[in-house]
């Protein structure tokens, strides 16, 4: 049995630490990391996010906190993550939808988004760029940050095939690639 434990005491712009439950061996996206996201991604939309792989949920908290009147949904396949992800957004206050499912057939059953998240796109079988791409609304933005060698690859791949903007972020626990894509 894996016991979850607390992760990510960083100050978030209030000063407050931000603290999420995650599985030992779960990918988080640390802290400063997040708050960088939120503001490369401040002026976009947002009305209906999905947080795919959404692992400890920390992404789709963050979104439904920055944007409450948002649609928030988390999609994850593990069912002891989506427990933790119910956990975290309880102890912040937020409601987000959680769906524990694999993507398939997921993407008809949700509003389309304007703001989707990938976590870990190295994890899945298939890459998901493509797929996810094709439900995000036009003017809608997608991002994703990769550590393992088959996730930056994937990432690198939509990059060049969606365009937008890649960064190397090395002064976290892994290095992370960090893609951020507005669709025409």
């Amino acid at each position: 049995m894996t016991i979850p434990a607390l992760y990510g005491d960083e100050n978030d712009a209030t000063g407050s630490a931000r603290r999420y439950l995650s599985r030992f061996g779960a990918q988080q996206t640390p802290g400063r990391l997040r708050q960088e996201i939120m503001r490369q991604l401040e002026g976009a939309a947002g009305d209906v996010m999905w947080d795919v792989g959404a692992g400890s949920g920390a992404i789709a908290i963050e979104w439904k906190m920055s944007r409450p009147g948002s649609r928030v949904f988390a999609i994850e396949r593990r069912e002891d993550r989506c427990e933790d992800i119910a956990y975290n957004a309880f102890a912040h206050g937020v409601h987000v939808d959680i769906l524990c499912s694999e993507l398939d057939g997921v993407p008809a059953m949700l509003p389309a988004p304007d703001m989707i998240w990938l976590g870990c796109p190295g994890e899945s079988e298939v890459d998901l760029f493509a797929p996810l791409w094709s439900h995000l609304l036009s003017g809608g933005w997608m991002a994703c940050n990769a550590v393992s060698a088959r996730g930056v690859q994937r990432l690198r791949r939509a990059h060049e095939r969606f365009g937008g903007k890649l960064a190397l972020h090395g002064d976290y626990d892994l290095p992370r690639e960090l893609w951020i894509a507005c669709k025409d």
